[in-house]
Order: C-alpha cells, then structure tokens, then sequence
C-alpha cells in the first residue's frame, strides 16, 4: 500500500509539473500573440499616418481646400479597409487632440504588455 500511495503522489506530482509547464507556454505564446497585435497595430497606425500627411499636407494650412483633398483621395484609389483604417486613426488622433481619454495596450521590457490610459 506504500508503494502504492509513492507511486500515486508521484504521478500527481507529474500532472502538477505538466500543468505548470502548460501554464507557462500558454503565457508565453499569449504574450507573444498580444505583441505581434500590437506591432501590427503599430506598423498599421504608421501606414494611416503616412496616408493623412499625404492627403493633409502639412504645407497646406486649414481649412484644407476641399477640391485638393477630393483628388488626392481619388488619386490615391484606396480601398475600404484602407479608408477605414485611416478614418479610425483620424478619430484617435482627434481624441488625443482633444484631450480624451482612451485605453492603449503599450510593451514594457520586463513586465510584458500594460494598458495605459
């Protein structure tokens, strides 16, 4: 019956290392994919920022005349994901503008990923 309880508390001990070695990938691979999100979101906000400065130049003063903006837009040929994507990041610009707050996942070195406000 030793033997028995031994052999038992070792395998329960086996299933606790698996689970914690479980755990531990599936934090790693969370913060990984929360990373790569907000890289894409990044390099996609860097896009949108290149488009408005050259639909908006900074040479051209506001209010921006509309006819130059109506052709730039329609030189361009964007595509819907694309107006959209720079519609939002008109819109958070304008917020942060404003002074508005809003959420924003942000990568510390050591502590992973934070959300600041």
């Amino acid at each position: 019956i030793l033997s028995s309880t031994k052999s038992n508390e070792s395998d329960i001990e086996k299933l606790l290392r698996k689970a914690r070695e479980l755990r531990a990938e599936a934090e790693a691979s969370e913060k990984e994919v929360t990373i790569k999100g907000l890289d894409k979101k990044e390099k996609d906000d860097a896009e949108a920022d290149r488009l408005i400065n050259n639909i908006f130049p900074s040479s051209s003063v506001p209010p921006y005349p509309l006819d130059g903006v109506v052709e730039r837009l329609r030189g361009k040929r964007l595509c819907m994901e694309t107006l959209t994507k720079m519609t939002k990041r008109l819109y958070e610009l304008e917020c942060n503008a404003k002074g508005i707050e809003y959420v924003k996942a942000s990568i510390r070195v050591n502590k992973g990923v934070e959300y600041e406000r």
